[in-house]
């Protein structure tokens, strides 16, 4: 049974290599052979989505990644998985393999970022601030304000200003009566408690 670093912290992290060969090339197999000696286990792909899925896959299981990619050359998505891997994982061992090459193992360059094209960038599109342009309205046209709302109770100010200090018959206790209809529901409780 092998031993994985995250059962076992003395283990050595487990390696893999994902070889990205283009659809149409098998692996070459002195390339294989090498890498198998070495202990690596292989993992063969056709495409870049898997490719850096398999290497991400891989750093996540605290393990160690190793990319290949065949022929570079020859990949669509090349520049788009390099870039990638700058990102998201960026100490990822990157080689590249083309047969034509001597060596034709060599370490892969990392993605470096471009400048714009000078006939990308019209200088005549630029985007200025004129000062005779008026803001947006904060409300949209559509805004209606909603009911006025008309606040009740002791104490609060009525509409001319003053201290709204209400009437004893007309107080309202919080569950809405007034002092006389309280005082008849409770009547007829108080005559059958002193008929009793």
């Amino acid at each position: 049974m092998r031993d994985h670093p995250a059962t076992n912290p003395n283990a050595a992290p487990r390696a893999v290599c994902v070889v990205w060969c283009p659809p149409e090339v098998s692996p070459p197999r002195g390339l294989m052979e090498a890498l198998r000696s070495k202990g690596l286990t292989t993992k063969q792909v056709s495409d870049g989505y898997t490719a850096l899925s398999g290497v991400l896959a891989q750093r996540s299981a605290a393990g160690i990644a190793v990319l290949v990619i065949v022929e570079p050359d020859r990949h669509r998505r090349y520049e788009e998985v390099n870039a990638a891997l700058d990102r998201y994982a960026p100490r990822t061992a990157r080689w590249t393999f083309v047969s034509t090459d001597q060596p034709p193992l060599q370490v892969a360059r990392s993605s470096a970022r471009k400048p714009m094209e000078r006939s990308v960038v019209d200088s005549r599109a630029s985007v200025e601030a004129k000062p005779d342009q008026t803001p947006p309205p904060l409300r949209p046209k559509a805004y209606q304000p909603g009911p006025m709302l008309r606040l009740t109770g002791l104490g609060v100010m009525d509409l001319a200003g003053e201290s709204g200090a209400i009437d004893d018959e007309n107080a309202r206790d919080p569950a809405g009566l007034t002092s006389e209809e309280m005082a008849a529901l409770l009547a007829d409780d108080l005559h059958e408690g002193s008929s009793r």
